[in-house]
């Protein structure tokens, strides 16, 4: 007598039924942090420049000596384009949406100048900032190196992120 032969196609079935649950409640766990809404006073400190828009700034931001885990900036890349600018690529890669972002454009002799980024950039999102290397030079005489750091709201006010600025040389680390 033949033995019968169990089909096990219920089992597949199973563990994708499984794994679609097991999405579902990832999804719905990350969805409330993501859909905090910012007080108004917060907002209205926010709203300093467009969304999206660099703002060339006169005097160094206000600095905080260390953000939490919230805020984090992580290198990804940076080109050098065809007009002499550099593009660099920074990812989001903390817990929380990072409110805007300040570069800091250093010369030679230590001279810095600073532009403003007022843009939202949600977790996980890789966001590209193209900084005008032919401007800086004009301006400063040189540019030894950029460094770029987020923003979070820190006591009610947007500060920048100290220990999470990402330094690029362009020299180096530009293709």
């Amino acid at each position: 007598m033949a033995k019968k032969r169990k089909d096990k196609t219920w089992l597949y079935g199973l563990g994708i039924l499984v794994l679609i649950i097991i999405l579902i409640v990832v999804i719905k766990m990350r969805a409330p942090a993501e859909a905090e809404e910012v007080p108004e006073e917060e907002e209205e400190v926010a709203e300093v420049a467009e969304e999206g828009t660099l703002v060339e700034k006169e005097e160094a931001p206000e600095e905080v000596e260390r953000c939490d885990v919230e805020t984090v900036f992580t290198f990804h890349h940076c080109d050098k384009l065809a007009t002499g600018n550099i593009a660099v690529a920074l990812i989001n890669s903390g817990r929380g949406t990072i409110e805007g972002a300040w570069i800091y454009v250093v010369a030679e002799d230590g001279s810095i100048g600073y532009e403003e980024v007022r843009e939202s950039i949600a977790v996980g999102e890789i966001k590209t900032y193209e900084i005008d290397m032919n401007k800086w030079i004009n301006k400063l005489g040189s540019v030894e190196k950029v460094q770029i750091a987020p923003e979070d709201i820190v006591e009610g006010t947007l500060k920048v992120c100290a220990n999470q600025k990402q330094h690029i040389v362009p020299k180096v680390n530009c293709r």
